[in-house]
């Protein structure tokens, strides 16, 4: 059986290539994102950039060339080059499939899929702003036994100018079947055949009256008999413009959100039981080119389908818009999700080159495939519920504005149904699964720390909504009636995993907080969203005047037993113990490697989350975080993850509170067989800005 060739292989190839075609490549650079290319970054810096380059392309070759300068063109800024002359940049665009092109019987032009023909043709239009003389071109490269038919070859290919190459890795040199040629040139190839003049219009009429020896009054009245029949000419580029971009929906053509590296590193994969089935659905995606959040919901479909046999819930996309447009600084979650997926399946499957890192006895294969399931599920459902956690806030704001009732009713009010509904039963679990990680201490310590987390997590489902416990819940009611050899050894670790993910729940139960007592108490007021009491602030001034200790200030309110503030200072209280006791000062790998590799992940993707919120967009966009590798050193016990972002003063906040986060990180997760190295480099100056160690 022939072994197939993935993806990723066939763009190395094409690279290695297109390198070595010195005769059409003659110079130059080849890429994979457009993102890479330092004269793009450049336009994107200074706003100068109106396309969105997330359209998938698999590969790229930019070509810097020094042309001559319209003299009559405004010199602005200091001239660095010599009199006339210009940088000129030339890009080529390869699209690879791996499937077949011919479409079907209804397809407009046989032999070619009328989807396939409307992404070329867009393309070849939309990306064309990218160099201001329309200087690209567009080479498709399928497989060397891809059928072409005629009608496609010459009305798609040789019509529109678009490459056609055939490739056959064993051979090495792909077959050019239709050479491309960049659409400026196109253009005014064409333009000659139609009116026999090698210039343009508009400004060139004067410098054409010179060359010829015509006054220029009688060479504009000659133009001026014949604008209808270049208009005629002009305008047909004008419709297959509109065609290609307006009449096609953006979903058709697909956007690229995943961050490359973690797309090319799922390929890659050697140690996880499912790698083929990972391998051939990235593999289909990149070749199809279907949108990411798209690819996201089908594969996670798929996999839970040929895991669990069951549906994958997709609602939390369905929201995304939603919640997106409702609270311009919500985050995109879903794709984060199959980003943080992928993250972790990278990482494991290089700390299964030697399971003792993950397992005390190296792990038996049903261990590591349990690991793997739990995986898959913690990763895909830990901010499912994210709907629920702003529902509230949702509809609070919309019977404000709407309806203008400022004291709303609660529709979503759990702490009525807590018991009903299992949500107690399923905090139990949790528990009983987390005990065994609390700080140590004797029997009756220990109680009055599960009492305590208890009381917190009814707090954080039952009020808050939070969308990690609520996951976890999920997780737990979905499973509550298969084996509970899977429950206990598969779903309840995931559970839990996405019960602590959260900043808010992690901090508070490591006890990472500030240790004034003040900006404690400041604290606790935050989390539990309430207004100051002024009861409890009386109790608050008496006692920290007298610089008596948190506990017994908790004890004071917790003794407060006046209905209006009775949860609160209850609430309050449980809080600040927990924050104290610190019931779980640290999370080793061994212990919960589920939950330490979601903490991990979570914190670290940050690439193509998208957000409506002008400010914060502008941000991120100006930081561009990507990984840029991971690098794994088993023998040595140490995985170091590079990332890169732009060190620009716009995003010395985000800098500072990332640094804040994983500090904290680094007191918390533990892993005493295997070093994790975080780097954040600065990708102009190619130098590291942040660094942190996960030991």
């Amino acid at each position: 059986m022939t072994e197939k060739i993935y993806h990723n292989k066939i763009v190395e190839w094409l690279k290695k290539w297109v390198r070595q075609d010195k005769k059409n490549f003659p110079n130059g650079e080849t890429y994979t994102t457009f993102e890479d290319i330092p004269e793009l970054r450049k336009k994107i810096a200074e706003k100068k950039l109106t396309v969105d380059l997330r359209y998938s392309v698999d590969l790229i070759h930019a070509e810097k060339r020094e042309e001559k300068e319209d003299p009559k063109e405004e010199q602005k800024g200091p001239k660095i080059k010599g009199e006339g002359v210009k940088d000129v940049f030339y890009y080529t665009l390869f699209l690879v499939f791996t499937g077949s092109i011919s479409g079907s019987e209804k397809s407009k032009i046989p032999g070619i899929s009328d989807s396939l023909r409307e992404r070329l043709l867009f393309y070849q239009y939309y990306f064309s702003s990218i160099s201001e003389p329309k200087y690209i071109r567009i080479i498709l490269v399928v497989p060397s036994d891809t059928d072409i038919a005629s009608e496609a070859r010459s009305e798609v290919f040789e019509e529109y100018r678009i490459g056609l190459w055939k490739f056959d890795i064993g051979k090495g040199e792909p077959e050019k079947v239709v050479d491309a040629e960049f659409f400026r040139k196109r253009m005014s190839e064409a333009f000659k055949v139609s009116v026999n003049k090698p210039k343009d219009m508009g400004e060139a009429i004067k410098d054409i009256s010179e060359e010829i020896e015509v006054a220029e009054t009688v060479l504009i009245k000659a133009i001026e008999e014949k604008a209808e029949d270049f208009a005629t000419f002009f305008e047909q580029y004008i419709l297959e413009a509109v065609e290609a971009i307006a009449e096609i929906p953006s979903e058709q053509i697909g956007k690229r959100y995943i961050d490359r590296q973690l797309i090319d590193g799922a390929l890659e994969l050697h140690n996880i039981p499912c790698l083929t089935e990972c391998r051939d659905l990235v593999h289909d995606h990149l070749s199809k080119k279907i949108d990411d959040y798209i690819f996201a919901g089908e594969c996670f479909g798929k996999l839970w389908h040929n895991t669990f046999g069951i549906d994958f819930p997709t609602t939390l996309g369905d929201y995304e818009k939603f919640l997106q447009q409702f609270f311009p600084q919500y985050r995109e979650h879903f794709v984060h999700q199959f980003q943080v997926f992928l993250f972790g399946m990278i990482i494991l499957d290089y700390l299964l080159e030697d399971p003792s890192i993950l397992f005390e006895n190296g792990g038996s294969k049903e261990e590591k495939e349990n690991l793997l399931k739990g995986w898959l599920l913690t990763s895909s459902i830990h901010d499912f519920t994210y709907p629920l956690q702003k529902y509230d806030k949702w509809s609070e704001v919309f019977f404000q504005q709407q309806l203008g009732i400022d004291n709303p009713p609660r529709f979503l009010d759990l702490s009525g149904i807590y018991v009903e509904k299992t949500f107690l039963s399923r905090v139990e679990l949790l528990l009983s699964k987390l005990e065994k990680d609390l700080a140590k201490a004797d029997t009756w310590e220990k109680a009055g720390f599960l009492n305590e987390i208890r009381h917190f997590f009814y707090y954080e489902i039952a009020e808050k909504k939070n969308h990690g416990l609520m996951g976890s819940s999920y997780l737990l009611k979905k499973f509550e009636k298969r084996n509970n050899d899977e429950l206990s050894k598969i779903v309840l670790p995931a559970a839990v995993a996405s019960a602590l993910h959260d900043t808010e729940i992690w901090q508070i139960l490591s006890g990472q907080v500030d240790v004034d007592p003040r900006k404690q108490w400041e604290y606790i007021r935050k989390i539990l969203d309430i207004s100051s009491s002024s009861e409890i602030e009386k109790v608050l001034d008496s006692k920290l005047s007298k610089k008596e200790k948190g506990r017994q200030i908790a004890n004071e309110i917790r003794g407060m037993k006046k209905e209006k503030i009775e949860w609160v200072s209850n609430t309050y209280t449980d809080i600040y113990n927990i924050l104290e006791r610190k019931p779980l000062p640290e999370l080793p790998l061994k212990n919960q490697p589920l939950a330490f590799l979601l903490i991990l992940c979570d914190n670290l993707q940050d690439c193509e989350r998208p957000c409506e919120d002008v400010k914060l967009k502008e941000i991120m966009e100006a930081l561009d975080i990507r990984l840029g590798n991971i690098i794994p050193d088993i023998k040595s016990k140490k995985v170091t993850i590079r990332l890169y972002f732009n060190d620009v003063t716009e995003g010395s906040d985000w800098r500072s509170e990332k640094i804040k986060i994983l500090k904290k990180l680094e007191k918390l997760l533990k892993s005493p067989d295997i070093k994790f190295i975080v780097e954040y480099w600065d990708r102009e100056t190619n130098s590291q800005r942040m660094y942190f160690t996960i030991h």
